[in-house]
């Protein structure tokens, strides 16, 4: 066995693993030499413990009371009165008195100038040693007690304080434990096992976590899924590990570090009084030297007794005199009380000021960084939409949605059918689904009577559905009279005492779903109470409907058909793609399981076998709720000026929908250039990231040390930043925010009514669209455009436009057959043209194949986007081309005409997926440059029975797929491979990738008789490519980005303008050059020689070269953001004035540079 890199400490001597989530968890005991059941020695133990040190965050130390006096008079004006008093004191005291009285009038002034400089320290010393500790409250996510096995104490689990935990210790935790430092997981004891990592991630659901590899070296914490995290807690099941990381090592201990680390940096105010102190200093010195220099004459007049020195002296008492009367000894007193008065009304919202100027900030706040999930949203689950069937009669069905009432965990709210008050005890279907909501769950509801709030005891989703069923109350139990702590649970437990729980299969990974097994008394023929059995099952909607063999109507039991079960795969895509996003969950019955006498509970692999023949009775879709104040809360933040940023560790699709429902994303806004995951921003240069911080509006699946970054980039620009967070993962980026908001409920609404309060005329005054004025003179004067490709001269939309199949000639030879398709965007509508003319390719048997193994290698689908008016992709974008591709060729002739667009968008695809059954897919690995889909479709036996045949589509790379095909589709028969025949596929597939067009080419095929399910390891991608052999070659279809209609006019009105435009573009140049002549940038026969140049020959070039070349090019490819602004750096050089357009991150720097950026 090898052992896992290192990487070395020096500072800390401590040795740890890298990566230990990629390791196997063999590779991780053999790096700290430990076996599971035995554990560490107690030598190893003391020696890695003074190695390591103590597992828990080292204290903060705290100022001492006399820094905390010295820092309040760290103030230029505090200085400059210092030096009054002081000058005003040695004047007092050198003056000449005639009576007892002027003499303390003499010491009036300085006196009072002191008192207010002590009274102002000892409000600032009071409030900051009143504060918290930010880095002292994250102790409290540390667990005190660890459950070890260690070899003193051999096969027991001993308990240990959490502090003497070392790396290397192994360590048992359960449900409801509080991990006690950062773990690999090795064994999970429980069919699964759920963390609660909210806090840490910002994540609103509790996380599944298994044992395997996750082979990502940049994993975010969120998908780090065998790690358990320092402070974190079980949601549910048990499990084993090592330990991987104690005290600061630990993902809670980095934060630590960070916050440690953070540097405190003046507010607005403090930074405005410097200067206005730094201006008065100056002005006070002018005009006592003027007045001391003009009096220079009057030094030796008589009234001085003659002296020219006691003269100086006298105009110098005068000028100072005049200095002290010209400082506002009165404004830090009034500054103070201010804050102080803004500090107190604040309280009263619930907003607690850790430092007075903070107050004066929020009033300069321009951009506000808010954490989803306790923040933007309750951070309590509930379900807000639900269906059943109410009606199926032959191919006539019906479908009953409803609307779930409240967004919090109290149990009220009501159940709205077609916007009316519902009563859920008239629908049989209904009654049943909160039986299955409230037996397919361990978790509870509880009153606190201290917060006078519901409160969850379990997990998320099963509490939403607990809630549920007390809003549904299907048994009309009269609540008028119970109390808070009986209401939290009256109709679960009417539905858990009329049942009794035998066991649960616990949910798991491969099946998606977990299920209870009940009991209830029941009257037999002779009279006797006999218990009948019964089981709930929820999960997955896809897996669990998958299983159903009958659908709930009513009271009745009725079959599934491919029709309804189509139907239901619909609406539950529409629930999770929609406005909201839900996380959809479907429930079912089986109403005669197996005994329980029959079922091996130990093997949790063969739960899959008890959960069959299901009855499916409906499916719940459920959400995380924005707080309902929040909505309102942005409207005005906008009208304001000021930027709100939703940063969360959420996934990005959630995100975005959270975004859309509270107004930080319009509902029909595009979120490209907007909206980053923490991937996508780390794949950006520190330049691009700079500038994606100054147009986003959303970064999701970040961890701390992203939303420390962004903080970073938005004070580098100049904004003021406030950052509203609940979570420890919030942590660092609230120390190092100007205003660090940890939000209570009310947090974010709080801070935006203050920041409107203090500071709305100023944040209107410094609106972007006032700031880029200028630059709409400039346009006028435009010499040279440089313009991104991708998402602006093209459509960013994947477009098969060429495809080719084999058929046979009169005198039976074979042939090509090519192929156009015309049509450049999702909208399923377009010809297919051969020779020139429309062609229906149902008169051709290898297309309609061809169209099936486009239809079924495919994960992606189209969706019609009512907002927009436009189709859009809802999958990978060369998949999605394919699904249109279908719509395109229509090879059953569906008849579209009455059909309506969401319709559209899946007819022809829906059509042949119904015909097969998708049993699995072999995914696409590298090694083999393709992927499959295995499928099985009902045929006539010889003795007339239905069976099963098994049938395989491949797509893939051509050179890949070609080299695995022994024969060829030609019609409807399959003509032998032969070389001459793969010769000329090659040609033709080169010929498509380099010519005019540079498409990127699929090649489709089947495998007719492939190896029976039984006989493959699924396990194993490296067996994948044995069973895609003796593949018959069907087709190849060539797509590309096309340019949009618009693009070739408008580069023809710049060129008659004299304007110069220029293509610049991270692709590749063959793409790049192929693009630029079919827009008109190059002519199709020009020589681009010395005006294309690809980033690399760029680079090549001496600068002198690069400028040279910047006079004749009109194209660039293959670059980064760093070439973009160098070429706009040396076409400015040459007197030109450039407008730089794109639609990405990575044209971010050079938009900044050039004269006009537009975003486009």
């Amino acid at each position: 066995m090898h052992r896992p890199s290192v990487a070395r400490r020096l500072s800390m001597s401590v040795t740890v693993i890298d990566y230990p989530w990629t390791k196997t968890k063999e590779d991780v005991a053999a790096f700290y030499n430990v076996e599971e059941s035995k554990g560490l020695s107690e030598e190893r133990v003391k020696r890695d413990l003074e190695r390591y040190g103590p597992n828990e965050l080292p204290a903060e130390e705290g100022k001492p009371l006399w820094k905390l006096i010295l820092e309040q008079f760290d103030d230029l004006l505090v200085k400059i009165l210092l030096a009054a008093a002081c000058i005003s004191f040695v004047l007092a005291l050198f003056e000449e008195h005639k009576e007892e009285d002027s003499l303390v009038a003499a010491f009036v002034e300085p006196l009072v100038i002191l008192l207010i400089l002590i009274a102002n320290a000892a409000v600032g010393v009071w409030q900051e040693r009143n504060a918290e500790s930010a880095i002292e409250a994250l102790k409290e996510y540390e667990p005190e007690i660890a459950k070890v096995v260690r070899q003193n104490r051999p096969g027991q689990i001993q308990r240990i304080k959490a502090r003497d935990l070392v790396p290397g210790d192994i360590v048992e935790v359960a449900v409801g434990d509080k991990v006690p430092a950062d773990i690999r997981i090795t064994t999970i004891y429980s069919t699964t096992l759920r963390v609660d990592q909210s806090l840490l991630t910002g994540e609103s659901v509790s996380v599944i976590k298994h044992t395997d590899p996750v082979p990502d070296p940049r994993a975010v914490n969120q998908d780090k899924k065998n790690v358990l995290f320092s402070g974190t807690n079980i949601a549910t099941g048990k499990c084993r590990g090592v330990v991987i990381g104690t005290g600061l090592n630990t993902e809670i201990g980095k934060i630590r570090s960070e916050m440690a680390e953070a540097e405190e940096e003046k507010t607005p105010l403090q930074q405005k009084l410097d200067e206005f102190s730094e201006q008065l200093s100056k002005v006070i010195s002018i005009i006592c030297v003027a007045v001391w220099a003009i009096n220079i004459g009057h030094f030796n007049d008589p009234v001085h007794g003659g002296s020219w020195l006691r003269g100086a002296i006298y105009y110098f008492k005068i000028a100072v005199a005049l200095a002290v009367a010209a400082i506002p000894e009165g404004l830090p007193a009034v500054i103070t009380t201010c804050l102080a008065l803004g500090t107190r009304r604040m309280a009263k919202k619930n907003a607690i000021v850790r430092s007075l100027p903070s107050v004066e900030t929020l009033g300069c706040t321009s951009v506000i960084c808010s954490d989803k999930t306790g923040t933007l949203t309750t951070n309590q689950m509930s379900v807000c939409r639900m269906f059943v069937f109410s009606k199926v009669d032959a191919n006539d069905f019906q479908i009953d949605q409803f609307e779930i009432v409240g967004s919090t965990y109290e149990p009220k709210g009501d159940i709205l059918f077609n916007g009316s008050k519902f009563t859920c005890s008239d629908r049989s279907g209904l009654v049943e689904l909160a039986e299955c909501a409230a037996l397919c769950n361990d978790s509870s509801l509880d009153y606190n009577e201290t917060k006078k709030i519901y409160e969850k005891v379990g997990e998320a989703t099963e509490t939403a559905l607990t809630v549920l069923v007390e809003k549904m109350n299907v048994f009309n139990t009269d609540k008028s009279r119970l109390s808070p702590q009986e209401l939290a649970m009256a109709s679960n437990t009417i539905i858990r005492q009329k049942y009794r729980k035998e066991f649960t299969l616990e949910f798991s990974r491969d099946r998606k779903s977990m299920s209870s097994y009940v009991t209830t008394a029941t009257k037999g023929s002779s009279g006797s109470g006999q218990s009948a059995a019964k089981m709930f099952v929820k999960g997955a909607p896809e897996s669990v409907i998958d299983r159903c063999t009958h659908i709930r109507c009513g009271t009745q039991k009725v079959p599934m058909t491919p029709q309804i079960k189509q139907e239901i795969i619909k609406l539950v895509q529409q629930y999770g793609t929609g406005r909201d996003t839900l996380r959809c969950l479907a429930l079912g019955t089986i109403d005669n399981p197996s005994r329980r006498e029959d079922m091996d509970l130990e093997d949790a692999r063969k739960f899959i076998t008890y959960e069959t023949n299901i009855t499916f009775v409906g499916v719940v879709g459920m959400l995380d709720p924005p707080r309902t104040e929040v909505i309102d809360a942005i409207e005005r933040c906008r009208d304001a000026g000021i930027r709100v940023i939703m940063i969360t560790g959420d996934n990005k699709n959630t995100a975005e929908a959270i975004c859309r429902r509270i107004g930080i994303f319009k509902e029909s806004e595009n979120t490209r250039g907007k909206a980053f995951s923490g991937r996508e921003f780390d794949d950006l240069s520190s330049e691009e990231q700079s500038e994606a911080c100054r147009h986003a509006k959303m970064f999701a699946r970040v961890d701390p040390a992203h939303k420390s970054k962004i903080v970073e980039y938005l004070q580098s620009h100049g904004e003021i930043t406030a950052m509203t967070g609940d979570g420890v993962n919030d942590a660092p980026a609230l120390k190092k925010a100007e205003i660090a908001v940890a939000a209570i409920p009310e947090g974010l609404p709080a801070v935006i009514t203050t920041c409107l309060a203090l500071g709305t005329r100023r944040m209107a005054k410094k609106n972007a669209i006032v700031r880029s004025l200028p630059s709409v003179e400039t346009l006028g004067c435009t010499s040279v455009i440089c313009s991104d490709k991708t998402g602006t001269l093209t459509t960013n939309q994947m477009s098969v436009c060429c495809i080719f199949i084999f058929n046979k000639t009169a005198i039976n030879n074979v042939k090509i057959e090519q192929f156009e398709v015309t049509g450049s965007t999702y909208e399923p509508k377009g010809d297919i043209l051969f020779n020139g003319s429309k062609f229906n390719c149902s008169d051709r048997s290898g297309l309609v194949e061809l169209a099936e193994c486009a239809a079924l290698c495919n994960d992606s689908s189209l969706d019609y986007n009512e907002t927009k008016k436009a189709f859009e992709k809802v999958g990978e974008a060369t998949e999605t081309a394919l699904t249109v591709l279908v719509e395109k060729m229509n090879v059953f002739d569906t008849d579209k005409s009455h059909l309506s667009l969401h319709e559209l968008a899946m007819a022809s695809n829906t059509i042949i997926r119904q015909k097969y059954r998708k049993e699995f897919t072999l995914e696409f690995s590298r090694d083999r440059k393709s992927m499959s889909s295995y499928v099985t479709t009902a045929t006539k036996s010889s003795s007339g029975s239905n069976e099963s045949a098994a049938k395989m589509f491949v797509k893939g790379a051509p050179e890949s797929v070609i080299d695995r095909c022994t024969h060829i589709r030609c019609g409807t028969q399959k003509v032998p491979m032969t070389s001459q025949i793969k010769q000329e596929i090659l040609h033709l597939v080169h010929q498509y990738g380099a010519g005019r067009d540079t498409l990127r080419c699929l090649a489709l095929g089947t495998v007719d008789n492939p190896p029976r399910k039984e006989d493959m390891n699924l396990e194993d991608s490296r067996e994948f490519v044995k069973y895609e052999t003796n593949i018959t070659f069907v087709g190849v279809v060539g797509m590309l980005d096309p340019p949009r209609a618009e693009v070739h006019e408008a580069i023809s009105r710049c060129r008659n303008a004299g304007i110069r435009v220029i293509m610049i573009t991270g692709d590749n140049k063959n793409t790049a050059e192929a693009i630029c002549r079919r827009i008109g940038i190059f002519n199709e026969l020009e020589d681009t020689q010395g005006k294309a140049f690809s980033g690399r020959e760029f680079d090549d070039l001496s600068p002198e070269e690069q400028s040279e070349a910047c006079r004749q090019a009109k194209m660039f490819a293959r670059v980064d953001p760093a070439h973009k602004s160098k070429i706009v750096e040396y076409l400015q050089s040459h007197g030109e004035i450039t407008a730089m357009t794109g639609d990405g991150v990575n044209d971010a720097p050079a938009l900044k540079k050039a004269e006009i950026g537009i975003a486009m």
